[in-house]
């Protein structure tokens, strides 16, 4: 049975296209499972770049204006590398029907067994429609005050529409004392932290690469913390029980007083 996994951001800059793209890697390549990585980002659009499919004849904005007369099958690609994607155009683009996107979806789950969407930052209309599609969100932020902020808002969406969260990812740590801790993280948006990327510039290097991280530096700190998501998603999928993360915490300094007082405020008025 196929299943559609949401990668939800409250904010842009947190890591969203990244996690998919890595994810999405490690499946299908290292799990060789039948997976699709979707860019439902259309007017930000980033993961083609980050995949090294630049400039496609068709995209999903093509199949969202013209549903009727063209197929989502005609617009999934196979990367240099192996991997398959349904891409965006990166040029400005007209005006599309958005709220077609759970038809114009259906027939992949015919193809794949695992689809991931790599939805647009923030909370607009186009984020919504992704969490509405998608059978489990995870979100992702970095451990900041306002990413963290921003992430318990998309959590608080994702919960009015009865979407079942897995889990946080927390992206970006790098354990200096003015980031939030995972305890803290988990206490605001009220749901676990089921991985902690670290930064990495193998990432960066990748980017430029136009390849995910998995492939260019499969060693990498940032590529292993990537590859225990996969194994806990992967065991959540078989047990359907949330099994303990497995993630190595880059110590980060834990403050009271103001800060950990407005955590408790913020997380009161979930």
């Amino acid at each position: 049975m196929s299943k559609i996994i949401g990668i939800v951001s409250g904010k842009g800059g947190v890591g969203k296209t990244t996690t998919v793209a890595n994810l999405g890697t490690i499946f299908s390549r290292e799990y060789k499972t039948k997976t699709v990585m979707v860019d439902a980002n259309l007017f930000t659009t980033n993961l083609g770049i980050h995949l090294g499919l630049l400039d496609p004849p068709t995209t999903l904005q093509d199949v969202l204006r013209a549903p009727n007369v063209l197929s989502i099958k005609k617009v999934v690609y196979t990367t240099v590398d192996g991997l398959q994607v349904v891409p965006c155009t990166i040029s400005l683009s007209q005006k599309v029907k958005y709220s077609k996107i759970g038809p114009v979806l259906k027939p992949l789950r015919e193809m794949f067994d695992l689809i991931i969407l790599d939805s647009a930052p923030g909370l607009s209309h186009e984020t919504e429609f992704v969490m509405k599609v998608s059978d489990q969100i995870i979100l992702v932020t970095t451990p900041d005050l306002p990413s963290v902020t921003d992430t318990l808002k998309a959590a608080r969406v994702t919960e009015e529409f009865k979407i079942p969260i897995i889990g946080v990812v927390v992206n970006r740590v790098q354990g200096h004392k003015h980031e939030l801790s995972i305890q803290e993280i988990e206490r605001t948006i009220g749901h676990k932290v089921i991985a902690v990327i670290p930064e990495d510039e193998h990432v960066r290097e990748a980017i430029s690469a136009r390849k995910p991280a998995a492939l260019h530096s499969p060693n990498c700190s940032a590529t292993k913390a990537f590859r225990k998501l996969a194994q806990y998603l992967q065991d959540f999928e078989s047990t359907m029980q949330p099994p303990e993360p497995r993630f190595e915490e880059v110590t980060a300094f834990s403050r009271q007083g103001f800060l950990s007082r407005l955590l408790q405020l913020l997380r009161f008025y979930r």
